[in-house]
């Protein structure tokens, strides 16, 4: 290890490249799961566009799984022996392909989800006319193709700066901004039908004020709901996408730092971690998809 670098990049590559590999086959295992229990859907309750949506993450996660995660692990494992030096040009550029990808399909879609779940908190009578299950299909394709087909330019042999360029203030830092955004709209629009439902029932029942005071409680708990979930989801996603921000301008300014393998592989680290814990978080979050599983345990 010569003097200023913080870590021997041998064992470092080869570290994390077995940590990739590893990671790979969970993330394979608990996604299929997912996919499986929606397939069999025994009790028929995932026909529905935000699960539609949720769907179209875990298959995103399933090809990061089966593709991305293992070619990431074997190329640093090759660089961690120096068996690829011709060819390391060439994988890191399609290792960088297949990251813009997966990470610009997830992040939109995302963005997609959290749109859709706080119309139907906000407005659910238009959120169940207007947003079906063919629409969120439709969407979910078209969201799909145009990532590839952007992160495509990467291989076209453009300089890779001009294309972060671009690629990173539409596909992170716009998402990024509609997820800070969305929770102030749907925090406002929900105090305002709060104000215009208790002036209702202020003006038709003025002799029920416990009930006026149970209503408000109920609306002020769900307000608090939505606005935690929404600044929850908001938070993690700018930690993951801001880190992998900097280390990509790091990059494209050539600065020679001691530690930019390491840096590169902590993004990677951050990014892929929760395609593993996608699957627990549903299950968590959503109880459609725990009954089924459940359901599909006991049938077995």
């Amino acid at each position: 290890m010569s003097k200023g670098e913080c870590l021997n990049k041998e064992d470092l590559h080869l570290a994390f490249g077995i940590f990739y590999l590893c990671l790979s086959p969970i993330a394979t295992v608990t996604n299929s799961f997912m996919l499986y229990v929606a397939r069999r859907d025994p009790h028929r309750q995932f026909n529905k566009p935000t699960n539609v949506f949720n769907l179209g993450i875990a298959r995103i996660y399933v090809f990061t799984a089966l593709i991305v995660l293992p070619f990431i692990g074997i190329d640093s494992i090759l660089q961690s022996q120096h068996l690829s030096p011709e060819g390391m040009d060439a994988a890191k550029l399609f290792q960088d392909f297949l990251v813009c990808f997966v990470i610009s399909s997830g992040c939109v879609t995302y963005l997609v989800i959290s749109i859709e779940r706080s119309t139907a908190v906000v407005f659910p009578v238009l959120n169940r006319k207007h947003v079906t299950v063919r629409r969120a299909r439709i969407l979910n394709t078209t969201i799909t193709g145009i990532c590839l087909l952007f992160s495509c330019i990467l291989l076209t042999g453009i300089a890779p700066k001009y294309f972060y360029f671009a690629f990173i203030p539409i596909f992170l830092w716009l998402p990024c901004l509609g997820l800070l955004i969305l929770p102030a709209i749907g925090l406002y629009a929900l105090r305002r039908q709060a104000r215009k439902i208790v002036a209702t029932m202020q003006t038709e029942c003025l002799t029920c004020e416990a009930y006026n005071q149970k209503e408000k409680a109920r609306r002020n708990a769900q307000i608090r709901r939505y606005l935690l979930e929404s600044l929850r989801v908001t938070i993690t996603s700018i930690i993951i996408l801001g880190f992998f921000t900097v280390v990509k301008i790091l990059e494209m300014t050539r600065l020679e730092l001691s530690c930019d393998e390491l840096l590169e592989h902590l993004s990677y680290t951050i990014l892929f971690v929760p395609v593993t814990l996608n699957p627990v978080i549903l299950l968590k979050k959503i109880p459609a998809y725990w009954k089924a599983a459940k359901h599909i345990w006991n049938r077995r």
